[in-house]
Formats: C-alpha cells, sequence, structure tokens
C-alpha cells in the first residue's frame, strides 16, 4: 500500500535525507499524489518500489504459514489473500482511479482462497468479484444466516453471472476476456525480463540494465566516473546499520553534466564496485541536473558502503512514453 518504502526484506528506505515534499511523496505523482506525471523513469520507479513491497508481503505470508503449520492450524484453516483494488502505472493516468486505459490495472486483484483440508490448488476462471467473497466463506463454513447476498458462493455449482455492475465510474466496463490483463503482463515482462535475478533484477530495468549486478571493472570505455556528483544519502552510507531496520536504497542527488553532453537518458549507480541500480528522472537547469534512483538491496552491506555514478559517453536513448504504454 502507498506510500511504498519497504524492501523485500523488510527494512524502510525513505529518511530525513529524502528530498522532497514530505516522506510520503512518490517521485513522479502529482495532484495529491493520484495522478502520474509523464516523466517514465519515475512512473517505472514507482513500480519498482510498489513490488519490493509487494515482495515483503510476500515475505510476511510465508511467515504467518509457517508458524501456523507449526501450530497444527493451517490444514483446518480457511485462509483468504485478496485486494480492494489494483494500482495503474501509466504516464499521464491516474494512480487509482479508473479509466479507459488503465481499467485491468485497478480492476483485476489478486483473490487466493484455500479451504479446509485443501491439499491441492486449483485455478479457476469464472466471472469473480470480491462480493462473492462473504457468500463463498458463509457457504463453506455452512454459517445459518437469512442474509440476502449480492454475491455467490464459489465453490458449489453456483454459474457466474452474464455481468456485474461498477461502481468507480457511469460508464466503467472490464471486459470479460483476459486480453487486456495479458496485454499488462506483456508489457511488464517488458519492463521487468530479467527475472532470473530475482530481486536484483527488480533493479535491472532500462536500456542499461542488463549491467546490474556486473562488476565495473566489465564496464566498457566509453562509461565515464569523473564528473561531480553528490548525493542527499552520502552519510547514510558511511555507517550502514540494519539493526536500526534502515537501509539507503533510495537516492537523490545532483550531478553536473560532463562538458560536451547533453543530460543522460540514465546513469549507472554502483556500490561497493557492482552495478547496483539505474538513476534518472532527470530535471536540468543548466549544467546541473537532479535525478532519483532505486539500489538493490542485496549489494548493500553493514558499515562504510562506496557510492559511484558512471555515464555514457555514447548517445543515450531516453525512455519514451510508448514504454509504458499498453500494447
Amino acid at each position: 500500500h502507498y506510500p511504498w518504502e519497504l524492501t523485500p526484506s523488510g527494512y524502510t528506505y525513505t529518511s530525513k535525507t529524502y528530498q522532497f515534499d514530505d516522506l510520503e511523496s512518490i517521485p513522479g505523482l502529482k495532484e495529491e499524489r493520484d495522478h502520474w506525471g509523464k516523466d517514465t523513469f519515475l512512473v517505472r520507479q514507482g513500480f519498482q518500489r510498489h513490488l519490493m513491497q509487494i515482495g515483503y508481503l510476500d515475505h510476511l505470508l510465508g511467515e504467518l504459514f509457517d508458524r501456523m503449520q507449526a501450530a497444527g492450524t493451517w490444514d483446518r484453516s480457511l485462509f483468504v489473500v485478496a485486494a480492494d483494488h489494483g494500482v495503474s502505472f501509466l504516464p499521464n493516468q491516474t494512480r487509482r482511479g479508473s479509466t479507459l486505459k488503465n481499467l485491468n490495472e485497478i480492476y483485476r486483484v489478486p483473490f487466493f482462497l484455500k479451504i479446509p483440508g485443501q491439499e491441492q490448488g486449483v485455478v479457476r476462471d469464472d466471472v469473480v468479484t470480491l462480493l462473492d467473497l462473504m457468500p463463498t466463506l458463509v457457504d463453506e463454513l455452512e454459517i445459518k444466516i437469512d442474509w440476502a447476498f449480492d454475491g455467490r458462493p464459489l465453490l458449489g455449482d453456483s454459474q457466474p453471472p452474464l455481468g456485474r455492475p461498477f461502481v468507480e465510474n457511469p460508464g466503467d466496463h472490464v471486459p470479460p476476456t483476459l486480453d487486456g490483463l495479458l496485454d499488462v503482463t506483456r508489457r511488464n515482462t517488458a519492463l521487468f525480463n530479467q527475472v532470473d535475478k530475482g530481486w536484483l533484477g527488480v533493479a535491472a530495468v532500462g536500456e542499461y540494465g542488463n549491467l546490474v549486478g556486473h562488476p565495473v571493472s566489465e564496464l566498457g570505455s566509453n562509461w565515464l566516473r569523473n564528473f561531480n556528483w553528490t548525493i542527499d544519502q552520502s552519510s547514510d552510507f558511511e555507517q550502514v546499520d540494519f539493526s536500526s531496520g534502515y537501509v539507503p536504497i533510495l537516492l537523490t542527488g545532483r550531478m553536473s553534466v560532463p562538458t560536451g553532453m547533453s543530460a543522460p537518458g540514465e546513469v549507472l549507480i554502483a556500490v561497493n564496485n557492482i552495478v547496483a541500480g539505474v538513476g534518472g528522472g532527470f530535471v536540468c537547469q543548466q549544467t546541473e541536473c537532479q535525478f532519483s534512483a532505486l539500489l538493490t538491496e542485496e549489494l548493500i552491506h553493514e558499515g562504510r558502503n562506496s557510492i559511484t555514478a558512471f555515464v555514457s559517453s555514447e548517445p543515450s536513448q531516453p525512455l519514451s512514453s510508448k514504454s509504458l504504454a499498453l500494447p
């Protein structure tokens, strides 16, 4: 849930050195935090932050399942994981409000249900809404009530309705097929195409994302490091203390564009001589540019960490608005 500020391990990464409006602000969000701007880098960075916090939720669910199994309550439990709404990551679109372009991100939500004694999972492709959750629980637990439900029990022989009303905006309609959802999946796969790298792959994005996780010694001669740059979190990297619950993976800072270069599309950030993330979202005045970067937590260690930035001397290909648009 917004604000996204937790790593998959549960560390926070916003602090008093966070140089935006306030600790709950997200770079790229405008209009009372509910409308994305046109900067595709910052929209993608918001998506990265969202994914990392989902990673921590997944970690917590795993701990809960383990404790229930240890206590002997898992087999006889009825367990539900669901979301009340989705969230959209499209430039120039709302984060939560539904539009014709983001319906498949706002209305499609995860819904997992484990019934007592269930040992094998199955997939149902019925038309389902969260209105079906309560009648399903009542029916499965054999609770006697005289309520009239708008939804239906999902585990019996009830038939899916031909359609369901939507209450966000008049005229909203989620198509009965999964084509739109598959389009979103293809778009996200293109954004995060290095899933084999685990959580490091969430940081391995953009034109140079394939370099994340590699030693800086593997960077070619076209990567420049001798330019002026500063970050607001420099003191945090001098003494990282994991016991504090804080790890500095979100950087904000400024850099001077090397002579003869325009503002780079993206910049590589290395931690302890390993490429750890990609910076961008540049706002420039003359030769000085403000930027932000999200790093992978697994490359940061206790104590002092060295931070280095690299820009390519070759013409860059900044993100275009099409890179976050649905096909």
